[in-house]
This record gives structure tokens, C-alpha cells and sequence, in this order.
């Protein structure tokens, strides 16, 4: 189930964010420069007008599609996503740590959780957005995750994407600020309920 403006078939094959020292870099409008060109009439719209319009569920739909895909294909290169004043917090059943900040600890806690054995479903779960302060967007994933040795277990992870000024004035530029997943404890039925079924 995704939110209720994001498409599950829009999650591949989009425009895509750009990683790069921790932006992400979101192209306002979502087509090319010539189409954006011929589209608008001229003295129309300015560039933070255009900028205004982009929303957070399309926000949303680029992050989970290229933050995804990179923790599949280069899971030790996350950190790219970040900056240092990021904050992050991984908690694992009932292994809870504390958030930690800084690109240094941040690597080391993507090494140490060990992406590179996952395997993620978002199909079976659900990716909500709300805009938040300053241009930001608060963003909620659900999905079903798989490590080596054990049973399919639930996942929830949420990001605050913090949007910082662009360089050339033309797009959106985010970065992680927050970042906790948590990944939940297998749900086995009471005594009881299992003797029933």
C-alpha cells in the first residue's frame, strides 16, 4: 500500500535524485529543460514559483526509488545521502541503539548493520510524505525485509528530507537529516490463537 498520492509503478523508472556529497538534487518541473521550455509561457512562473509546486509526495517517490536501489547495489556508499549533521538510528528488534550524528559514526553504523545481505520488499508495504518545515519532507517507509538465517520481518523507517538552497537556482536540493529504522521482531500468535487455527 503506498500513500495516497504516490503510485507504486511511479517507484521505478522516474526521474531520478542525483547522490552527491548528501543532495539530492530534485529537478523542478519533472520533464526535460526543452519540454520545460516549450510548456511554460515565458514571464510566467519564477524559478522559486516552479520550485513551490513540487510536492512532496513527488519528493518522496524519487527518494524511495534511488535511496532503495543504491542500498541494494552499494550499500557501503549510503553514507552519501547524509551530511554531518545528520542524525541516524538504526534499531534492530529489541537491540535498540542511540541515534548517532557525524559522517564518520554514520558510516560505521551502515557498515556494522550489515544492507549488504538484505533483501527489501516494499511491494508489500507503504510510503507516506507530508511537507514540514522550511521545505522539508517528513517521509514514513513500511516494508518486509529479509537478512540471511532468518524469517521475513517487518520493517518502518522514517526520514525527515531537509532541503537546503540550490547552486544553479533551478532545483530543489535535499539531504538526510533523520534517519531511524526499525526493524521489528517476528509476531508470533498467543498459545492459544495457534491452537485454534
Amino acid at each position: 500500500r503506498l500513500g495516497p498520492s504516490i503510485h507504486r509503478g511511479r517507484l521505478r523508472g522516474l526521474c531520478r535524485l542525483h547522490c552527491s556529497r548528501g543532495l539530492f538534487r530534485h529537478s523542478v518541473p519533472l520533464v526535460s529543460h526543452s519540454q520545460a521550455r516549450a510548456a511554460a509561457p515565458r514571464g510566467t512562473m519564477s524559478t522559486e514559483e516552479r520550485g513551490s509546486k513540487v510536492s512532496a509526495a513527488k519528493v518522496a517517490t524519487q527518494f524511495v526509488s534511488t535511496y532503495y536501489e543504491r542500498l541494494k547495489n552499494e550499500p557501503l556508499r549510503m553514507h552519501l545521502f547524509y551530511q554531518e549533521e545528520s542524525q541516524v538510528q538504526y534499531v534492530d528488534g529489541a537491540n535498540a541503539q542511540g541515534p548517532v550524528g557525524g559522517m564518520q559514526k554514520i558510516k560505521e553504523v551502515i557498515r556494522q548493520r550489515g544492507s549488504e545481505h538484505w533483501v527489501l520488499d516494499l511491494e508489500s508495504g507503504s510510503v507516506d510524505a507530508q511537507p514540514s518545515k522550511d521545505g522539508g519532507v517528513l517521509l514514513l517507509v513500511t516494508g518486509i525485509l529479509t537478512t540471511q538465517n532468518q524469517p521475513p520481518r517487518q520493517f518502518v523507517q522514517t526520514f525527515f528530507l531537509a532541503s537546503q538552497a540550490s547552486t544553479n537556482g533551478t532545483s530543489a536540493s535535499y539531504y538526510i537529516l533523520n534517519d531511524t529504522l526499525r526493524i521489528l521482531d517476528p509476531v508470533h500468535p498467543p498459545p492459544a490463537a495457534a491452537a485454534a487455527s
